[in-house]
């Protein structure tokens, strides 16, 4: 039972690291700053801070920030046009 334990912790640990480089590494290669995240996705600077230095934030929030970074690249490379 012990290493079922440990095993659970080791998993969740390494789940909050990925998320940490995870977000980090997606905002750093959309070119945003934290504030800019922070900003379009509705939670606070410290929020994204706190997501990207120690991973402690809330599945939402998580979601909110990851969802956030995968759109902004639809919406930067969207197309302009220039005829309306």
């Amino acid at each position: 039972m012990y290493f079922v334990y440990k095993t659970i912790i080791s998993l969740l640990y390494k789940t909050k690291t990925n998320h940490m480089k995870e977000i980090r590494e997606l905002r750093k290669k959309k070119g945003i700053s934290q504030e800019k995240l922070a900003s379009i996705s509705g939670v606070t600077t410290v929020t994204v801070n706190r997501a990207e230095n120690s991973g402690k934030v809330r599945q939402s929030t998580y979601l909110k920030l990851i969802n956030t970074l995968n759109t902004l690249h639809d919406v930067v490379s969207m197309p302009v046009n220039n005829n309306v």
